[in-house]
């Protein structure tokens, strides 16, 4: 589910997320229509990467290295995503 919920987020809603920006605005513009979907599909992704994120937290082997390095990179990019 982890692994699942955290690819369809980075793989597949985000980078739609910023085509969305990148190629839509060039058309209209001044039509505010691009901006809202991109926002939309930014705070889908965002929702949808929280919940992966809680999950592996929950999924997490007490018996692993406390300081691997897919939990120190999970870490570092939830942080930076909710940032911005």
């Amino acid at each position: 589910n982890h692994g699942i919920l955290n690819g369809i987020t980075w793989g597949i809603l985000l980078p739609i997320g910023a085509m969305l920006a990148r190629y839509l605005k060039i058309y209209k513009p001044e039509n505010q229509a691009w901006y809202y979907a991109h926002i939309s599909c930014q705070l889908f992704a965002y929702s949808i990467g929280t919940i992966g994120f809680f999950t592996g937290f929950q999924l997490r082997d007490p018996a692993t290295a406390v300081n691997s390095g897919h939990r120190i990179v999970a870490y570092i990019l939830f942080l930076l995503s909710s940032f911005q």
